[in-house]
């Protein structure tokens, strides 16, 4: 069930399966940790202010606030030409991948 592929049983309903998932990504996890613990204690701490430094100009930048809400308001406002919010579902879109046919090929 984890190496992609065909679903053993029907409850899938022939939806895609990534190969290799989720033994793929946790060989990645665990080479970056193996490669991070191999780090001196100065490569260490010059790693610490770097992701410290990254993540407080983020901070200072955007001002800690949610930048992709005020996105959405602000593009919304523009679209409805209006200052109420607009209706559910008007801006985001749920996106999903396309059923299988049996034989393999998709469904449009």
């Amino acid at each position: 069930p984890f190496s992609g592929g065909e679903a053993e049983d029907d409850n899938n309903g022939g939806y895609y399966e990534a190969p290799l998932v989720p033994y793929l990504p946790c060989l990645g996890i665990f080479v970056n940790w193996y490669l991070v613990s191999q780090l001196e204690a100065r490569g260490m701490a010059m790693l610490v202010i770097y992701i410290g430094a990254a993540v407080g100009l983020r901070l200072w930048t955007k001002g800690g606030g949610m930048a992709v809400n005020a996105v959405v308001r602000r593009l919304s406002s523009d679209m409805w030409d209006t200052e109420e919010e607009p209706p559910d579902g008007a801006l985001w879109r749920s996106i999903s991948l396309p059923r299988r046919r049996p034989d393999g090929g998709a469904v449009t």
